[in-house]
């Protein structure tokens, strides 16, 4: 006897093949990081970790064995977890920083690549000591509906502790426009006073999105790298 789909089957079936599939790439980066961590660990235990995190994903990469566990993965699916992480790290390989930072163009690029596609803004920062080498790359503040930009003293407190002379300032706009704000433009302006209280130097601050980047310095608002 022939069997056939029901009226009601057949109507599941044709809204489970109109439903549209999702790829990662278009998650948020809170849902790709439940998507990533729920197969392990419960959920609640997924978002106090991508709060402890702040939601930087580098902080992942740098997560151990045993923090892993902490959050309840098996030892097993720790390793496998962390086995994973390391295969993406050798695909990509490290792009090292240049020795010496001598124009705007690599560190926004950098920036851009890194932190261009982020559905939250952040704020990174380049620490230079006296002949522009890197000391260190810092992500100061990632935005809230609260605040939606570090204050100079956040910024200039790891400066000192650095005891860097320059900083390279840089931040994403997830709305896609690369223009500065207002408030963009007073948040420049007080770092470029702020910088010569403690005898430093803005070199420039960069606004990034996926597709685009804005230089205060190439724009001329700043003075000569």
């Amino acid at each position: 006897m022939a069997c056939g789909l029901t009226r009601e089957e057949k109507t599941m079936t044709e809204k489970i093949t109109r439903r549209k599939v999702r790829h990662p790439r278009d998650f948020g980066d809170r849902e790709l990081f439940r998507k990533a961590f729920t197969h392990w660990i419960p959920s609640e235990k997924v978002d106090a970790l991508y709060s402890e995190l702040q939601g930087d994903f580098k902080k992942v990469c740098e997560l151990s064995l045993s923090e892993l566990k902490h959050y309840g993965l098996t030892q097993r699916d720790a390793i496998a977890f962390l086995s994973m992480l390391e295969l993406f790290k050798r695909s990509e390989g490290e792009e090292e920083k240049p020795t010496c930072v001598t124009g705007t163009g690599y560190f926004a690029q950098s920036i851009q690549k890194a932190y261009g596609h982020k559905k939250q803004e952040h704020l990174v920062v380049w620490y230079l000591d006296v002949h522009c080498n890197v000391i260190e790359e810092r992500v100061v503040f990632i935005g809230s509906v609260h605040r939606s930009m570090a204050c100079p003293r956040e910024i200039f407190h790891y400066a000192v502790k650095n005891l860097a002379r320059y900083v390279l300032v840089a931040h994403n706009h997830p709305s896609g426009s690369v223009y500065p704000s207002s408030n963009d433009i007073n948040v420049t302006e007080a770092l470029e006073d702020a910088a010569k209280l403690f005898e430093m130097e803005v070199l420039d601050h960069v606004i990034v999105t996926k597709d685009n980047y804005y230089s205060f310095r190439d724009n001329g608002r700043m003075g000569c790298f």
